[in-house]
């Protein structure tokens, strides 16, 4: 049985099973592959996975939204306490699982991979085999280098990381290990950066059913992007919000470049946000905003 069940719609195949071959090099998953028919074996089938697994994944596209399936696993999952991580792929989140922890694959891939395993990491423990995997993530981590791709580079180390801790204790600190000498022309950048200017827009879109969050405070559907001109949007990796403590995992990337890295959530009360943009050549920018609904 596996750890993970991958849901998704028959229209995101290709990426659910590009999902699940990555996934099978450090965890027992399980998945659909050929397509089960439905009635009692399919209910069978998909309640006895469920019950089995630690992780529930759930590819979230607009067609997934229109499954009847995948809305049938993704409410048993919720019944049967299973912790639930939504890949957002494309579309919208639903407002049943917008406020979880989700993975956002609207960008690049293996950063939004790299995410998916530091996510898992807090709740499985990878298996022996994966050994040979780390080797290989660190080799493509080294030709991405040598290739100038920082980026990507990145992004393979901290896969890396994220299933052996031990090597490293930061994506940073394994480059500085490898090359001791200062980079100081990331430096130059970010300044560059900080003189153009990095301004974040807050809207309060609309008031929501605040029963629905089992708290009595007005309860407001809220989104936060960056506002920048495009040739410093086209610089940025990705956006790190660091949310209120009451969030269910507060830490949040995001990934998705045209939507000006918007964070989309229901929250309600005043406090700070603190924010970190990671730019492509490894540079970073620190900042904050202050959180108020009307």
């Amino acid at each position: 049985m596996g750890e993970i069940f991958i849901s998704y719609s028959s229209a995101n195949r290709d990426f659910a099973l590009q999902i699940e071959e990555r996934l099978e090099q450090f965890f027992n998953v399980w998945i659909d592959r050929e397509g089960i028919e439905g009635g009692m074996q399919w209910e069978k089938a998909i309640t006895e996975a469920l019950k089995g697994c630690t992780v529930f994944i759930v590819i979230v596209t607009p067609e997934s939204n229109q499954s009847e399936w995948v809305a049938r696993e993704t409410i048993l999952a919720e019944q049967l306490n299973k912790y639930r991580i939504p890949l957002f792929l494309d579309g919208e989140l639903p407002l049943r699982l917008l406020n979880l922890h989700f993975i956002d694959f609207q960008g690049d891939f293996e950063g939004g991979f790299r995410d998916l395993l530091e996510a898992l990491n807090k709740h499985l423990k990878p298996q022996d085999k994966t050994r040979t995997a780390v080797n290989q993530l660190l080799g493509e981590a080294v030709r991405a280098q040598l290739d100038g791709d920082v980026t990507t580079a990145r992004n393979f180390v901290g896969q890396a990381l994220a299933i052996q801790p031990d090597l490293s204790e930061t994506v940073e600190s394994f480059w500085d290990n490898l090359n001791p000498t200062p980079i100081t022309q990331y430096a130059t950048v970010l300044q560059s950066k900080l003189d153009n200017g990095i301004e974040l827009i807050e809207e309060a879109v609309k008031q929501v059913d605040q029963q629905l969050y089992g708290n009595d405070h007005p309860t407001f559907e809220w989104r936060l992007h960056v506002n920048v001109t495009d040739t410093i949007l086209d610089q940025i990796d990705y956006v790190r919000y660091e949310l209120h403590p009451t969030y269910a995992n507060p830490e949040r990337i995001i990934r998705d470049r045209k939507s000006q890295f918007q964070l989309r959530l229901v929250g309600w009360g005043i406090f700070e946000i603190p924010i970190t943009i990671q730019f492509k050549d490894g540079s970073s920018l620190e900042t904050s905003h202050h959180l108020e609904f009307p």
